[in-house]
């Protein structure tokens, strides 16, 4: 069974469905590599959206294991909805809904909150300041650093993982009135 990665919005598609059209999105012919590029060079401001993602690893339903319904042991099986709202790397919240109980993980800034509505609890953690001198991120000489093709890096990343992972790109349909393809992950051994 194949496992959801996630979908991808193609921003420079039109909006709008003429009347009488086909309601199957004509979208280009994309490789998984093409699609991964696209999604890490779009620059987004903001957005909101739903991540639907399915799993099948064989297990039992863990609530019949004596699991509480909630933990993040849930994700193992079935399929989830994660709701996201994305203002910026600072600005983020994520809400996963279970039944009759929600989790939602905050940040904003240097603050990050999680909220679980089962056991009625806030967690809230302050981030230190970055100092933009000690980033090591800021630390390698870009000089030192070969450019890579984006296309190249994605093509890469797909060939450490086709051994045992197939990945496809398919259009399904649309998303808020606009056409998406879905990138599906999937398992090559039924095992």
């Amino acid at each position: 069974m194949a496992v959801l990665a996630g979908t991808a919005l193609v921003a420079s598609l039109p909006n709008m469905l003429p009347a009488g059209a086909d309601p199957v999105p004509v979208l280009p012919v994309l490789t998984p590599a093409q699609l991964l590029d696209k999604v890490r060079t779009t620059t987004v401001a903001a957005l909101s959206g739903d991540v639907t993602f399915s799993t099948s690893l064989g297990l039992p339903d863990l609530g019949s294991l004596g699991v509480r319904s909630g933990t993040a042991l849930d994700l193992l099986t079935g399929t989830h909805t994660a709701h996201v709202w994305y203002d910026g790397p600072e600005r983020v919240r994520v809400g996963l809904d279970a039944p009759q109980a929600e989790q939602h993980w905050i940040r904003n800034g240097t603050d990050l909150w999680s909220w679980d509505s089962d056991t009625q609890s806030v967690h809230h953690v302050t981030l230190p300041a970055q100092d933009p001198a000690t980033d090591p991120a800021d630390a390698a000489d870009p000089a030192d650093v070969p450019a890579l093709d984006p296309v190249a890096a994605a093509d890469a990343l797909l060939a450490a993982i086709d051994p045992t992972t197939s990945v496809t790109v398919r259009t399904p349909g649309y998303v808020a009135g606009r056409p998406v393809y879905e990138l599906v992950v999937s398992p090559r051994s039924a095992a």
